[in-house]
């Protein structure tokens, strides 16, 4: 999801991310949401639903089936933020509800067996808003929806939740002259007479109540295929619809490209609304696109972030809404594929960097937390960290293993939730690695390190240079990451050294021919740091040489890295490199 409150030209595609994020104070929910009610698993919606524009009103009928998960499951739980309820009856008899805040609780029969599934019916009214928000909006040309994270049950009576999908039927009755775009496949269209027309969408695969929506307008389409001949339509504004063909025209492309990434695209059509949604959300088979995007420069790279949702989101779904990042920070790493697409290796890193600095900025303004944990879901740190750490795992396990990783993620929970442990354990079986550091320092740990780095050379004999590389954490809490020193010749060329950074202060030793040009600590930017400082120069530290067979024995508080066998002399001087010795350092007894 991309949300803002206004749309702006954006002058590179690094802006987006910024922009079309939700404003500080936006909804989250109050408290984490998750795991199907005890009693109810709700199998499916048939909706109805009648829109009366000149009174802002809406009169609907809901008929649900539930499904017992237990004998006596008891009450059902629904959720209802402004509907008012005209009746409520479970198979034909009217029922007993209560009420306490946004919460329902719907008696049922007794004596129910497990599997047993009943059908409850609710008719009621609710009210339009006039200005785009969450429920049900009519700015006086576009009527649409928006649910996220918790927004379905300020206009529908529903079980609102993320762990519980379902399949649905509607029929969609607006005036004459406005076309509706809803999730799934459209049924048909029937005139009234009475100067309205009824659309009939349904949706066969089950998806959760925020992801639910419905656009009418007087929209234009633009039509085209995915590879293998399933549609996507786009509902347009006509005076937007040139624009709009030019901005969307990669879909196909886009699709293609994420289905190479991910595992095939799992729904039967794909397709973009235009609306009064500052952003873009991705609701199922038909993304909500807000009107300032087309033509202003983001409109593609909203486009592959929202069509990535279709598999991490959608098709895999949260299972409570603090594990976002499961969402979003997935979305925010496809933009990165579709840049180092378009720019190869140099794109991807010049568009992590871009989230790197993205992240840094919004930290000011939503406080430090860990992505297993957001104090914030629509921000930088979910986003555009979230996108960071997705990037650091695939240098860390590598391509093919990250990406069997992803695919294994999505063919296993795939119409269905997962967690954060879910993810972890599947790219724990595509690389064989063991993880857990990994995912306790980068996804449970708040904040990232910050490294100040000095580095001196001397000659210590003829043809003998030592380079000391001291590496200090500026940061409370120790890490443990992986990184590239490089090694800078006066020729042009390069060196580049993979080390191990996991002590508060930590000593690297180079035995060399001679002193490097410059030497420069993560060059490539693949370490998340909190700042990135330039290498500074030190005083000359104790030469540390050792000749083959030696064991050199590193005061307290030090950490060597020695090439060994460079002794003066036969067997090829200093310059035969035979082996690297790695050794950590030793805390010092008190």
């Amino acid at each position: 999801m991309f949300l803002t409150l206004c749309a702006v030209a954006l002058a590179h595609p690094g802006d987006a991310r910024d922009v079309f994020k939700h404003p500080l104070g936006g909804p989250s929910p109050a408290a984490p949401q998750g795991l199907m009610q005890e009693g109810w698993d709700l199998l499916a919606y048939d909706m109805e639903h009648r829109f009366d524009l000149d009174e802002m009103e809406v009169s609907g009928v809901i008929t649900a089936a539930a499904q017992a998960r237990r004998a006596s499951p008891g009450p059902l739980t629904l959720h209802a933020d402004g509907p008012r309820l005209a009746s409520v009856t479970v198979d034909g008899q009217p029922a007993d509800v209560g009420q306490s805040g946004d919460t329902l609780s719907v008696a049922t029969p007794g004596g129910l067996r497990e599997g047993a599934v009943i059908e409850v019916r609710i008719a009621y009214t609710a009210d339009l808003q006039e200005e785009w928000d969450t429920g049900v909006s009519w700015d006086g040309r576009i009527l649409s929806s928006f649910h996220e994270p918790e927004g379905a049950r300020r206009w529908l009576v529903v079980y609102d939740d993320p762990a519980d999908k379902v399949t649905f039927t509607w029929a969609i009755t607006v005036p004459d002259g406005l076309t509706v775009a809803a999730n799934g496949v459209l049924e048909g269209v029937s005139d009234n007479g009475d100067g309205t027309a009824t659309w009939r969408w349904a949706f066969d695969q089950p998806i959760p109540t925020y992801l639910i929506a419905l656009h009418a307008s007087a929209y234009a389409r633009v039509d085209q295929q995915m590879s293998d001949g399933r549609p996507i339509t786009h509902y347009v504004p006509p005076f937007l619809r040139r624009d709009a063909e030019e901005d969307l025209a990669s879909t196909p492309e886009i699709l293609d490209l994420l289905a190479s990434r991910f595992g095939p695209y799992p729904w039967p059509s794909y397709g973009n609304a235009v609306c009064g949604i500052g952003g873009a959300m991705e609701h199922t088979t038909m993304t909500s696109f807000g009107q300032g995007l087309i033509g202003s420069g983001a409109a593609e790279w909203v486009n592959v972030h929202e069509a990535a949702h279709h598999w991490f989101g959608d098709w895999v779904t949260l299972t409570t809404w603090p594990q976002i990042w499961l969402n979003e920070g997935f979305a925010s790493y496809a933009e990165v594929l579709w840049a180092e697409h378009l720019g190869g290796e140099a794109g991807r890193r010049d568009y992590v960097a871009s989230q790197e600095a993205s992240y840094l900025g919004w930290r000011e303004y939503e406080g430090v937390f860990a992505l297993s944990d957001p104090d914030y879901y629509w921000g930088g740190t979910v986003y555009d960290k979230g996108a960071v750490v997705l990037d650091m795992l695939r240098t860390q396990v590598g391509d093919e293993a990250f990406f069997a990783g992803l695919v294994d993620y999505t063919e296993r929970y795939g119409g269905a939730n997962a967690t954060i442990d879910d993810f972890r354990g599947a790219v724990e079986g595509a690389s064989g690695q063991d993880l857990g550091w990994f995912f306790d320092q980068w996804v449970h740990r708040p904040g990232e390190p910050s490294f100040e780095v000095r580095q001196s050379s001397q000659v210590v004999a003829e043809g003998v240079t030592q380079l000391d590389v001291v590496v200090t954490q500026r940061t409370a809490e120790t890490w443990r990451v992986p990184v590239e020193l490089a090694l800078a010749w006066a020729d042009g060329g390069e060196q580049v050294e993979d080390v191990w950074i996991e002590a508060p202060e930590q000593r690297l030793t180079f035995c060399l021919d001679e002193a490097p040009a410059a030497v420069r600590f993560d060059p490539d930017r693949k370490v998340l740091q909190s700042e990135r400082r330039r290498v500074l120069d030190m005083e000359p530290l104790d030469v540390v040489c050792v000749e083959p067979g030696e064991t050199p024995t590193p005061s307290a508080g030090d950490a060597w890295v020695v090439r060994t066998g460079c002794g003066v002399g036969g067997g090829g001087g200093w310059a035969a490199l035979l082996a690297l010795l790695t050794l950590r350092r030793r805390q010092s007894a008190n």
